[in-house]
């Protein structure tokens, strides 16, 4: 494994990009970067992602802890209560969240956690050499159709830009 982190745990809205333009490709992250960690809970909220293909893809499904529910159960304006579930165990168990959500990269910096965007994670795949650049490409883009809101023209453009400056 390269630059392992100490675990990455992912958000919902990152799982349904993934897997409306290429899931296998957190089968690379897993064994690149080091173990993916989602909750049960968020897992509930991706339709059609069942228990098997995480295990299949190196995604560790475990359920929030008793301390990360009473925690999440504390209302932040914004956020979900899947969303503050996820805050919870990323800053509490150390692990680094993959989410394009503004509001949660903010609440989890200001708690000291780490966070870091879909597309930034597949630049460092391709800078290990894990990812070949078309397909992060492809992929990026196809994100950036599919989920315009999170992952709008000037986002795709940054991320196009930064790949192409890659080594």
């Amino acid at each position: 494994m390269g630059d392992a982190d100490p675990g990455l745990i992912a958000d919902a809205c990152v799982l349904i990009d993934f897997q409306s333009v290429d899931l296998e490709v957190l089968k690379i992250v897993a064994a690149s970067k080091g173990p993916i960690v989602v909750l049960t809970t968020t897992l509930r909220e991706v339709d059609g992602l069942t228990s098997r293909r995480c295990g299949a893809l190196g995604i560790q499904l475990t359920e929030p802890s008793e301390e990360e529910l009473i925690a999440a159960l504390e209302p932040h304006r914004g956020l979900s209560l899947h969303d503050r579930l996820c805050v919870e165990a990323a800053v509490r168990r150390g692990l680094r969240c993959i989410t394009n959500d503004k509001l949660m990269r903010k609440v989890i910096q200001h708690r000291g956690g780490s966070r870091v965007w879909s597309l930034e994670l597949l630049l460092e795949l391709v800078s290990m050499g894990a990812v070949p650049r078309p397909r992060a490409r492809k992929i990026g883009t196809a994100m950036g159709r599919e989920n315009p809101g999170y992952i709008g023209p000037e986002v795709v453009e940054e991320f196009i830009s930064k790949l192409d400056g890659l080594g």
